[in-house]
């Protein structure tokens, strides 16, 4: 299973890409963000980004000692991956001990409360994960280094297992339009049926997918003049929607690459390789550089303030598409994308792994 860095909700189809960051469906409901630590430190915040509440998983997500002592194989592991649901407003978070190279499974947690729900117990080799969950088809698909379990979203109970990995699901993997398809790995798969539809595809190659939303794929790849040209494609039309000329030197690392939910602005997290010895080392700027995909054209830059060369990154968008979300170190900061500006800034109590919206109930 490949993966990319991204979690992904989109149309009722949920896809995560092993290492985090998550796009989410748009909704018109009040939403907060999620944020956790490996030791399972949690903190929420509003839409303003402060903070309205802490706590610590392993103390407060059991309503019973009774559900407690049913799941104390999970108690206490270190928490590896992060994703939320928002449109069924639930929780998956990946749990595991990496110094014994095992994942045990997956906590699902209400997200109005953060309290249990059910587990996924599904020991998988310490790796790259595949998780995508379609609420059209009422399905859960876990693709790890040793084959794919399928599970019912709705019972959590396990309908299949095979050694064979069905999808190969990333953050280039694309929800359609059409009754349970998806694009992936050049392919159009459909989960009802748990097949190929068809072979699609890209415009251009050689070229390396990096990113989809909304039906946009973002593709890369290497100039004439050496630097990047970044191409807008919809695999449901097989159609090129767009090009966009770049001044920045095309690498093979490509992580720093970001479609916006709504699919409208490529953000580049830009790197330098600085020496180091007799190699090099790559290190974050805290510059960000943006791309209107409409005007197919570079529209400005923004700046985070005092970004860690080696500890940044780029960890998600806000719901509706109006702020890019930096970490650096322990720090959150929102740039908006209208202004390309830092609108705010908030020291988190612990480093996170990633950041999810739940669904505020009124």
């Amino acid at each position: 299973m490949n993966i990319g860095r991204d979690h992904i909700t989109i149309g009722g189809v949920l896809l995560l890409a092993g290492i985090l960051l998550l796009p989410i469906a748009q909704t018109s409901q009040p939403v907060r963000g999620v944020l956790l630590s490996q030791s399972g430190e949690y903190v929420e915040l509003d839409s303003d980004y402060k903070t309205v509440k802490t706590g610590a998983l392993w103390e407060d997500m059991f309503e019973s000692s009774s559900q407690r002592e049913q799941l104390k194989a999970f108690v206490n592991l270190s928490v590896l991956r992060l994703t939320t649901d928002v449109d069924s407003n639930r929780v998956f978070v990946q749990v595991g001990t990496p110094q014994a190279e095992q994942i045990a499974g997956y906590l699902v947690l209400r997200g109005e409360n953060l309290k249990l729900i059910d587990a996924l117990r599904q020991p998988m080799p310490y790796g790259p994960v595949g998780f995508l969950i379609d609420q059209r088809v009422n399905k859960i698909y876990l693709t790890h280094l040793s084959g794919t379990v399928v599970y019912n979203s709705k019972t959590y109970q396990k309908i299949t297992e095979s050694t064979d990995p069905l999808l190969l699901i990333g953050r280039s993997s694309c929800v359609l339009d059409e009754d349970s398809l998806l694009y992936t790995n050049g392919r159009l798969f459909d989960t009802r049926n748990d097949g190929v539809v068809r072979l699609a595809a890209a415009p251009r190659a050689p070229s390396v997918s990096v990113d989809c939303k909304r039906g946009r794929m973002l593709l890369l790849s290497r100039g004439q003049d050496g630097t990047v040209l970044l191409t807008i494609y919809d695999p449901r039309l097989d159609r090129l929607v767009t090009e966009i000329r770049t001044t920045i030197p095309f690498t093979a690392n490509v992580e720093g690459w970001h479609l916006s939910p709504d699919g409208n602005v490529v953000v580049w997290d830009e790197e330098t390789l600085v020496p180091v010895g007799e190699g090099k080392m790559r290190q974050k700027t805290g510059r960000l550089t943006f791309f209107d995909v409409q005007k197919s054209t570079r529209i400005g830059s923004a700046e985070v303030p005092r970004a860690a060369v080696t500890d940044s990154e780029i960890l998600g968008f806000s719901p509706d598409s109006q702020h890019v979300l930096y970490r650096s170190n322990d720090r959150l900061v929102a740039i908006r994308l209208s202004t390309m500006s830092v609108v705010h800034e908030v020291t988190l109590p612990f480093r996170p792994i990633g950041i999810g919206w739940v669904r505020v109930d009124k």
